[in-house]
């Protein structure tokens, strides 16, 4: 099965549920205009604010190993904050909020399901 991830087939289901190779891999996008919980089915949150938001995080619990993508697409961050909540008292690298706050600025996150979410690149 040359092209494969690890020599095997995966399912992509986040978007089509079908067998995809390494090089056809689709994530879930939505755009996020106000206040909001991150979804079960979520990937990359493309922030389209036009005034400050808060995007609250998943449950640690129910999250380990999952990747997120928090991104300002508008490019008004810097008026229009994106405040990053972690869930209930939950944290992220040991804080209870993360703030996009340059225009432009994205964050990716990790769960580890343990410590709650980590930032792996900014």
């Amino acid at each position: 099965m040359a092209g494969k991830i690890r020599g095997v087939q995966i399912k992509d289901d986040s978007v089509t549920g079908e067998d995809v190779d390494e090089s056809s891999l689709r994530y879930a996008v939505r755009d996020v205009n106000s206040s909001s919980s991150v979804l079960d089915t979520d990937y990359c949150l493309r922030c389209i604010q036009g005034s400050p938001i808060t995007i609250t995080m998943p449950a640690k619990s129910n999250a380990t190993g999952r990747i997120l993508v928090i991104k300002d697409a508008l490019g008004n961050a810097q008026s229009n904050n994106i405040t990053i909540d972690g869930y209930q008292n939950e944290t992220i690298d040991g804080m209870s909020s993360y703030v996009i706050n340059q225009n432009f600025g994205a964050v990716h996150l990790i769960c580890d399901g343990i410590n709650g979410w980590m930032i792996t690149s900014r």
